[in-house]
């Protein structure tokens, strides 16, 4: 499949603001059942992995200024793909402050 033919079929399939990013690939927004995703190494078979992010204008903002080293930037959520899943440290800690601080404790 010819690189325009593919980007016609994945518009068609639901991706969105496809854009090459180096040592990623083809990348683009989809959006699942609860995230917007951050798809990496797209192709006519499937893709590598993705970012999931709860707000599509975080996943938006990271798809256009990520340069394709380490992680994108922005408050994603989850990782899955090739390597396993891992969840975001940063995010995580923010979780756990906020829902200490709504239980009454102390971080």
């Amino acid at each position: 499949m010819k690189n325009e033919e593919l980007r016609k079929h994945l518009e068609h399939e639901g991706y969105m603001f496809l854009t090459e990013i180096p040592g990623r690939g083809l990348c683009g927004l989809y959006r699942f059942l609860f995230t917007t995703g951050l798809v990496i190494g797209i192709d006519q078979i499937g893709y590598k992995g993705r970012y999931c992010y709860s707000e599509r204008s975080d996943a938006l903002y990271a798809l256009s200024h990520w340069d394709g080293t380490d992680d994108p930037p922005g408050p994603w959520i989850k990782y899955k793909g090739e390597g396993g899943e891992r969840s975001n440290t940063l995010k995580t800690l923010e979780h756990d402050e906020n829902r200490t601080r709504k239980v009454g404790g102390s971080v």
